[in-house]
C-alpha cells in the first residue's frame, strides 16, 4: 500500500506552504481554489514518497468551531461516497 498524500488543515495556508518549501525542500504546485466551497490547497512533493496537502477551508458556518468543520467535512465526504455507490 502506498499513501498518496496527507492533508493538513490550516488557517495559515501560505505560511505553511512556505515553511515546507523552505525548510524541507518541497516543491509546490500552483494554488488550487474552489470559490464555491471556499476551499484552497497546495500539493507539496518531496521527490519520492508521500505528498503533503496544506488545506484551507474558509466557509466556516457561524456556529462552527474548527473541530465542527472537520467533522462536517468528513461526514459530507462519507455521504458523497455513499451516494456515488448507490448511483453506480
Amino acid at each position: 500500500m502506498k499513501l498518496h498524500h496527507i492533508a493538513i488543515w490550516t488557517f495559515r495556508l501560505e505560511e505553511l506552504k512556505e515553511f515546507y518549501v523552505r525548510f524541507f525542500g518541497g516543491k509546490s504546485n500552483e494554488k488550487y481554489i474552489n470559490p464555491k466551497k471556499g476551499f484552497e490547497s497546495y500539493f507539496i512533493s518531496f521527490g519520492e514518497g508521500t505528498d503533503l496537502e496544506p488545506v484551507s477551508y474558509t466557509h466556516l458556518r457561524a456556529h462552527e468551531t474548527r473541530h465542527d468543520l472537520v467533522c462536517r467535512l468528513l461526514l459530507e465526504k462519507k455521504k458523497k461516497k455513499k451516494n456515488k455507490t448507490i448511483t453506480n
